[in-house]
């Protein structure tokens, strides 16, 4: 399933997303949020997978399970990954 929202905090541990759909609590999720700072001139895009720790109709804290930054144009494609 796939959506899209505003990030509204992030922190090395979790980030807290206004999504456009409700999560339940313990969902797995993906979140690609687009960094607001270019690498060598090349767009960047943090990737981060979690779990929903608490959901309030759409706003959504997520709890940081593994990060990783990519260059925009090598962004792994949401359908052929899982989880």
């Amino acid at each position: 399933m796939a959506g899209s929202g505003k990030t509204l905090n992030i922190s090395s541990s979790g980030v807290l997303v206004r999504s456009d759909r409700v999560l339940p609590v313990r969902a797995h999720v993906k979140l690609f949020i687009h960094w607001p700072v270019a690498l060598d001139g090349k767009a960047l895009d943090l990737v981060i997978v979690g779990t929903v720790v608490r959901s309030e109709r759409t706003l959504i804290a997520v709890k940081r399970e593994k990060h990783e930054f990519f260059i925009r144009s090598n962004v792994p494609d949401i359908r052929a990954s899982r989880g």
